[in-house]
């Protein structure tokens, strides 16, 4: 394993500029994260394939009778909402790559609809109902609200799987500090740089709008 993810890594940071910080610590540290400083594109799963391997690679888990890790994927949003959508349908694929045999478990959260702490603690509850005895190896969460949900309730609802997460703003290492088994894709935005750049291809403009909504995630983006 350790010559494929050499590998894999020095093809992603030869070819698509990636820079991949942690991606297998010292196992006293056990403090993992990569940072991706390209776009969104195939070497993203590329990467996140490499994480999710590793991580249950190191998780406490037993996998199951059959031999096969129980993934969890907590998605911070809908079904219909694009953006995680597609993250979803990579990170499936991803997967099925790594291990045909492997079907992972999806859940919706729904937090562009709901949220606080009451709604949190009732996911919480509901989610300890379903997966307490399945012994889940992974927990890949999707974005920012998932992420925290995990590390929050990670105690009581996997205590000995590891995490991926992607999608990640304002990514810091305090957000995972005394956290063990923890690695994934964070998203770097560049404001600034995109401003210059549409700019450059209309210096004419004399106003910009900037268009979000004001939920949790789009306030803080």
């Amino acid at each position: 394993m350790g010559f494929l993810l050499g590998l894999l890594k020095g093809v992603l940071m030869k070819r698509n500029g990636i820079s991949l910080k942690g991606l297998y610590p010292s196992i006293s540290s056990k403090k993992m994260y990569t940072t991706m400083l390209c776009d969104f594109s195939k070497a993203f799963f590329l990467v996140l394939l490499i994480n999710c391997i590793f991580a249950i690679a190191t998780s406490e888990a037993q996998p199951s009778q059959t031999g096969v890790p129980q993934v969890l994927i907590l998605n911070s949003y809908h079904p219909g909402y694009p953006w995680s959508d597609n993250e979803l349908v990579g990170i499936v694929e991803a997967l099925k790559q790594g291990n045909p045999q492997l079907q992972p478990a999806i859940e919706y959260m729904d937090f562009k609809h709901f949220g606080g702490e009451t709604y949190s603690t009732q996911l919480k509850e509901f989610y300890q109902f379903k997966y307490q005895r399945m012994g889940i190896n992974l927990v890949i969460a999707i974005d920012n609200l998932a992420l925290d949900f995990a590390l929050k309730y990670r105690a009581k609802l996997f205590p000995t799987a590891a995490i991926v997460f992607c999608g990640v703003n304002d990514f810091t290492d305090q957000m995972i500090e005394g956290q063990l088994r923890v690695t994934g894709v964070a998203e770097r935005l560049d404001p600034e740089g995109t401003v210059k750049t549409a700019l450059k291809f209309h210096p004419k403009t004399r106003e910009i709008v900037v268009i979000h909504d004001y939920t949790k995630t789009g306030i803080e983006t």
